[in-house]
């Protein structure tokens, strides 16, 4: 994937998220003719509003999500239309990967715009702020940590002593107290 600034990446995250969404909704909807002509009909206008959108994402990248759309409005016209049990089933193959897909540029997206340093600065910044993060989070956890330990000891003495007070009165000790 060649370098973009974050308004691209954010757009390309909305559009990849808005089609992993609506494979996952025909995944779900898949046995069901009639919602699958419904489902069918939204990735066609879905499909015509990419083609006239103006967003800030190079020619590469939403010509690459409109061939994913076009593939994803066969794939559900093969699962509308057939009664054979094979291209059934190799639609559905066609369905996972194109998620599959999807998801994985959804995630490599996500790191991109997560992790990328400014173009102006080397990432020490942000690496600085990571390692300090991180030291917060060791310092919270050594704080819950001690006091669970600390209420655990506190229970277990509680309950020896409930325990001791159990066997004098079950050994006859008139003053179990």
């Amino acid at each position: 994937m060649e370098k973009h600034n974050e308004a691209e990446y954010k757009e390309l995250l909305f559009l990849n998220r808005r089609l992993l969404i609506h494979t996952e909704m025909v995944n779900t909807l898949k046995d069901n003719v009639k919602a699958l002509k419904c489902c069918e009909k939204l990735i066609k206008i879905e499909l015509v509003s990419l083609k006239k959108s103006k967003t800030p994402v190079s020619d590469e990248e939403l010509s690459a999500l409109i061939w994913r759309y076009t593939d994803f409005k066969n794939i559900v016209k093969r699962m509308r239309k057939t009664n054979d049990a094979s291209v059934y089933g190799k639609a559905a193959a066609d369905l996972d990967c194109i998620i599959e897909k999807t998801a994985k540029e959804i995630s490599d997206l996500e790191e991109n715009l997560m992790f990328r340093p400014d173009e102006n600065e080397d990432g020490a910044e942000g690496i600085a702020d990571a390692k300090e993060f991180v030291s917060q989070l060791a310092a919270a956890a050594k704080e819950v940590a001690e006091k669970v330990t600390d209420g655990a000891k506190k229970v277990g003495s509680a309950v020896g002593s409930q325990v001791e007070k159990l066997k004098k009165m079950l050994a006859g000790d008139e003053n179990c107290e």
